[in-house]
């Protein structure tokens, strides 16, 4: 195999002050790579130029065409990470999702330059609103016509949906520029950056619960999401193709366990009463129950179709967590001193 990538490659990072997109940048830097970012956030470019010295920074919106001509200039690589997130304070999810890929790959499908893109999708798009289905691949979507589907879940499936319809249009991509899509589970691990909504969000609710949830699934590193990126973008054979990133079998009772024993020295306190799987049988008939009643017997599973194509070592959990624990107690983002 014959990399696609080489130092000195200008590639563009979207949503460049986010949680995983600085990873990917700094690992592209760090591998000998130019980079490109995309900010909406004025007030964050100082830390982020601190962060990711020799980075080029351009202002762009998900919501219109500004921006995107200029930075697209001369990229050869797309890494589309900007996206909304899984939070409350996210409005018109969506919307938003869909239309930042419709304007952003309308420049990018016109590029002279570009030879590749890689979008970061979501598990979210492929194993959610399908009754009594427990093995899950690539192949598979997740129905977003589902009744009472998570919000979140039917944006990454519209969005990804989306960019697979423009790239494989003849008249949208006359170029035949490949794409790969990333398909994380739940992304565990710290922050370079002390803003990260998402993980703080994840662990504050956890911890606020009472409860510990038996729930089986995977978590995977951001860390390790980073590299794999990087090496989808490098295989020409992972073109055309989506790809689970699937770390380490775990349950939320696990999870939750590590923050709180890790760290009851530093204020860490949450009751763990475990909740059995029984208790949701009456309600399984809803969409949300449906899909997440199985996980909780531990019935679900992922049989990712490309695993040589990211050879490496994962994140155990335990490390994962410890990291972002210390990370977000270090940001005063969760714990007793947080802002």
């Amino acid at each position: 195999m014959t990399d696609l990538m080489s130092k000195g490659d200008l590639a563009l990072v979207t949503g460049i002050t986010g949680y995983m997109a600085t990873w990917i940048a700094k690992d592209l830097l760090d591998q000998g790579y130019r980079v490109r970012g995309t900010y909406r956030s004025e007030a964050k470019l100082p830390f982020i130029k601190k962060l990711l010295p020799g980075i080029e920074l351009v202002k762009a919106d998900l919501n219109g065409d500004d921006g995107w001509e200029e930075a697209l200039r001369d990229v050869k690589f797309l890494f589309h990470v900007a996206s909304p997130q899984a939070v409350a304070t996210e409005s018109n999810r969506t919307e938003t999702a869909i239309n930042g890929i419709d304007n952003i790959f309308k420049f990018a499908l016109a590029s002279d330059s570009l030879a590749k893109i890689e979008l970061t999708s979501s598990e979210a798009a492929i194993a959610y609103g399908k009754q009594n289905k427990t093995v899950y691949t690539e192949n598979d979507w997740t129905n977003d016509q589902a009744k009472g589907l998570d919000d979140y879940m039917k944006s990454k499936t519209l969005e990804e949906r989306r960019a697979w319809q423009l790239i494989n249009d003849p008249k949208t991509n006359p170029r035949k520029i490949p794409m790969t899509t990333i398909n994380p589970s739940f992304v565990i691990g710290p922050s370079l950056v002390p803003w990260a909504r998402y993980s703080a969000k994840q662990v504050e609710q956890f911890l606020n619960m009472p409860f510990s949830l038996p729930m089986v699934g995977y978590a995977v590193d951001v860390r390790d999401v980073a590299l794999m990126q990087i090496s989808l973008m490098n295989n020409s054979k992972a073109n055309n193709t989506r790809n689970l990133a699937m770390g380490i079998r775990m349950s939320m009772a696990d999870v939750k366990r590590y923050a709180v024993e890790d760290f009851k020295d530093r204020g860490i306190h949450s009751m763990q009463i475990p909740i059995p799987a029984w208790i949701l049988w009456p309600f399984r008939s809803n969409t949300g129950i449906a899909d997440f009643y199985p996980r909780l017997k531990g019935q679900v599973d992922y049989h990712p179709l490309h695993p040589e194509f990211y050879q490496y070592k994962y994140t155990n959990l335990q490390q994962s967590m410890d990291d972002m624990m210390n990370q977000l107690l270090n940001d005063k983002l969760i714990g007793p001193n947080a802002n």
